[in-house]
């Protein structure tokens, strides 16, 4: 279990569904790495913005958000997101069409915040088939924080309505 777990979730708690504060996300970050469970935690997702405002500690690493190059980066920051389709000076995942990435890693967003940002399932499943035949890494991100398809965006509040267990058109 550990070979197939090991480094596979990032930690994006500045981002929904949490959306926490970034002195309360540096903390949590903290203190998963010092926990028993640390070994299946990555990275901390920053946005480029907040580098310069926090002291990232030594055995951290880092994936920042970024609109184009960032620079020089301190050697913790390991890998970049973007929505541009190329690589940039490390590891990088492009939010872009897959079919117009080159020579970097995919991202595909699998939740959001507004409904029509949630994918539905045969899009995901086109989209795992066209990584796995461009043999195109990939990470996934937002809305695998629920095991079934739901309609409901990611909120940091509760939604007014939630369908009861007997309402099944939620999973369509």
């Amino acid at each position: 279990m550990r070979a197939l777990l090991t480094n596979l979730i990032d930690y994006a708690g500045l981002y929904p569904p949490a959306a926490l504060s970034l002195p309360v996300a540096l903390s949590n970050y903290k203190q998963y790495l010092a926990s028993p469970e640390s070994w299946i935690l990555n990275r901390l997702v920053l946005p480029v913005s907040e580098l310069d405002n926090i002291t990232v500690g030594e055995n951290w690493r880092v994936t920042l958000l970024v609109n184009d190059e960032p620079g020089a980066l301190q050697q913790q920051v390991e890998s970049l997101e973007t929505k541009l389709p190329r690589k940039l000076s490390l590891p990088t995942y492009c939010e872009a069409p897959l079919h117009c990435i080159n020579g970097a890693f995919a991202k595909v967003r699998t939740g959001g915040l507004t409904p029509n940002a949630i994918p539905m399932p045969a899009e995901i499943a086109e989209f795992l088939c066209d990584a796995a035949a461009r043999r195109v890494p990939f990470k996934a991100t937002a809305g695998l924080h629920h095991p079934i398809r739901g309609r409901h965006p990611l909120l940091t509040q509760p939604i007014a309505h939630r369908p009861s267990c007997t309402d099944l058109s939620m999973f369509s």
